[in-house]
């Protein structure tokens, strides 16, 4: 994922902008900076300033990964402005930092750094971070303010707030707003990680009774190094009715992995017994139905074990099968990870 942490914290603007706790700033920036690129995220930056969000997200980058790694992607995409700009890191580190063209206005190369990045992130800073949050909201980019340093960022975090709700699913409530307005504490890291959609993802296993195979696969993606994966079955109901507990999980979790494996048999009233066909258990569909439609299409990937009869409403739709165990697809769920946005898993 491509993130542009946009802002900065300058003296000159601490008056008119109400900027404050400047040192704090720069500490949760590089603290920021630093946690995006341990997840094996890329941040696009524009400039190397010592006031800019760029650059203390790019410090703190910088010092989470040890040198004399081979970067096989980079962590840094730079537009480039000039050769100097972040030179020594480039120098001093091989493959750490990419440049790429972007024009030559400060003005427009912030709104090309707001184009080129998958979410935004915004912190302190004047006008050209409200400038850039207020056109990654409106372009349908994930923009979240970080308001309690002032600046920009505070401005923007009233904007939404007073707004809520009308400028779409992308931009977080006043839930997670709020608390960023107020102060920076030890569990805001982890709620702009969460918000951004920037941490690991929590992964739901819907399973029916082939258990080896659950444990495979959960013995895999933790691996993986994933978070260990939600188990439907395993949590416990306190109470509440399936649908209830459903709607909690749908909550609780990122994506869904189901595995459809032959189970149960079974085929039209009037066919024979001998042609029954191998089929997943019910409660297996009505999970994947379920997910799908709290989660979309592209959150819940199908494993089928070879053999299984898929229902005639799901036919043209993607499954990836395996003969043996669900191990066999690793590349396949690696690649569906990735393209959730999410680090390529092991890396």
């Amino acid at each position: 994922m491509r993130i542009a942490v946009t802002g900065s914290w300058r003296d000159d603007d601490a008056a008119q902008w109400r900027l404050r706790n400047k040192a704090s700033f720069f500490q949760a920036t590089a603290a920021i900076g630093a946690a995006f690129a341990r997840l094996g995220h890329r941040l696009v930056v524009a400039t190397d300033s010592k006031h800019t969000a760029d650059w203390a997200a790019v410090e703190g980058a910088a010092k989470a990964i040890p040198h004399g790694r081979v970067y096989d992607r980079p962590v840094v995409d730079l537009l480039w402005s000039s050769p100097e700009t972040f030179a020594e890191l480039s120098a001093s580190r091989p493959g750490f930092v990419t440049p790429l063209d972007a024009p030559k206005s400060g003005e427009v190369t912030k709104l090309y750094q707001v184009h080129m990045a998958d979410v935004v992130l915004a912190i302190g800073g004047a006008e050209k971070t409200l400038q850039a949050a207020i056109a990654a909201a409106a372009s349908g980019k994930r923009v979240l303010p970080v308001g309690c340093f002032g600046g920009a960022a505070e401005q923007a975090a009233q904007i939404f707030s007073a707004m809520a709700g009308s400028w779409g699913p992308h931009i977080p409530g006043n839930d997670v707003i709020g608390p960023l307005r107020t102060t920076w504490t030890d569990g805001s890291e982890e709620l702009v990680l969460s918000a951004l959609g920037a941490r690991n993802p929590r992964l739901l296993l819907v399973h029916g009774r082939d258990l080896r195979s659950r444990d495979l696969l959960a013995e895999l993606l933790t691996r993986l190094q994933l978070p260990s994966p939600v188990v439907l079955a395993a949590e416990p109901s306190l109470g509440r009715t399936l649908p209830e507990k459903f709607e909690m999980l749908a909550d609780r979790v990122d994506a869904a992995v189901a595995m459809v494996t032959p189970d149960d048999v079974g085929g039209l009233r009037d066919e024979s017994e001998s042609v029954l066909r191998a089929r997943a258990r019910q409660n297996v569909w009505v999970e994947v139905g379920w997910f799908w439609g709290a989660l979309g299409r592209a959150r819940v990937l199908l494993l089928g074990k070879e053999g299984i009869e898929l229902p005639s409403d799901l036919s043209g739709l993607l499954v990836e099968y395996f003969r043996e165990s669900p191990v066999e697809r690793e590349p396949e769920i690696c690649q569906w990870i990735e393209s959730l946005g999410w680090p390529r898993p092991g890396r």
